[in-house]
């Protein structure tokens, strides 16, 4: 009763101070642009019920549901791409929006350059079908590791990187690939080589595959990543020329709390600095060395979300903070 006690203080404090750095911006978002209110819950959520305890889930149903997804979106996004048209009106119909500006035509086959087509499947937007995608993905990883420690009572988080994993792994790779994401695509880079650190320098045959897997799709997307950040229209270079114009324009105040703005920063933390300072990115930080702290296995999917969020949305956008959601219940 004593040990529960002290982790629930233990657990409270942080938890209070990463609300009280979110509470200026909600403020504000509640008097001067109500529509953005809801992009706080589900950080306020993950904050308050963390660490979850009372969630019980079917990781052997999420597992198999995770599998079945990944092979609808890999299979619609290579039938689009072809303009298979049964598919394409089957898109129109039940994934409509409206003036996108995400419609990249069709391809005659699939071996094209890296970017030179890319595929947004069902999204229309590659990046958001990437980002659908790969966090499916760790939903898959993490529950897989659930039903693993529930069989064999083995450490949470020991994957067992067998032919299912194999496949997975390599149809996910693939088709981030076609969506052209470079964010993704580094992302799921870095995840996979610290995920499965062990498991690749103790093998050598494992090690020299990834080896040449990793060297041949370098030399396809190196210039491309690397213009995203050092090309005056690179992608990256743009989100960061915008956040410093705005912090340059901001008054002190209004940097650490937060405003109205309508800048559209197109970048986690661009959205969270405009729309609640800098106590709002640090209430973030904050979060994550909490997970850290207590599950420090978990550290390639922090690294992973902080990496996201330089070119895309990750706890702002509501999608994607729905799918974190489901990724920390299921992984923690």
């Amino acid at each position: 009763g004593i040990k529960l006690i002290s982790n629930i203080r233990t657990e409270l404090y942080p938890k209070a101070a990463i609300i009280s750095l979110l509470v200026p911006g909600l403020i504000l978002a509640v008097i001067y642009s109500s529509q953005d209110v809801i992009r706080f819950m589900p950080i306020i959520f993950l904050v308050l019920l963390y660490p979850y305890r009372f969630i019980r889930i079917d990781a052997n149903l999420i597992q198999r549901a995770c599998i079945l997804t990944i092979a609808y979106l890999f299979l619609t996004q290579i039938l689009i791409a072809i303009g298979y048209d049964p598919v394409v009106q089957f898109r129109s119909q039940w994934y409509e929006i409206p003036g996108s500006s995400h419609i990249y035509g069709y391809a005659d086959n699939l071996t094209y350059g890296f970017r030179e087509f890319r595929a947004g499947g069902l999204y229309y937007n590659p990046n958001v079908y990437a980002s659908v995608l790969i966090f499916v993905y760790f939903i898959f990883l993490y529950s897989k590791s659930q039903v693993m420690t529930s069989v064999s009572g083995s450490a949470r988080h020991t994957h067992n990187f067998n032919a299912k994993m194999a496949l997975v792994t390599s149809v996910v790779l693939f088709s981030l690939y076609l969506a052209g994401s470079r964010t993704y695509l580094v992302v799921f880079f870095v995840f996979l080589f610290l995920e499965f650190r062990h498991l690749i320098l103790k093998s050598k045959i494992i090690f020299t595959i990834i080896g040449f897997i990793f060297i041949f799709i370098f030399i396809e997307v190196y210039e491309v990543v690397i213009g995203a950040f050092v090309s005056n229209q690179g992608s990256v270079n743009i989100k960061f020329s915008i956040l410093n114009d705005y912090i340059y324009r901001q008054n002190y105040v209004l940097l650490l709390t937060g405003s109205s703005t309508t800048t559209f920063f197109d970048s986690e933390y661009g959205n969270w600095i405009g729309r609640s300072g800098f106590f709002g990115l640090m209430a973030i930080i904050l979060f994550y060395g909490l997970v850290f702290i207590r599950s420090r296995s978990l550290f390639p999917l922090l690294l992973s979300l902080m990496l996201m969020g330089i070119g895309n949305t990750v706890l702002y956008g509501m999608l994607t903070a729905t799918l974190v959601i489901v990724v920390f219940v299921v992984s923690i």
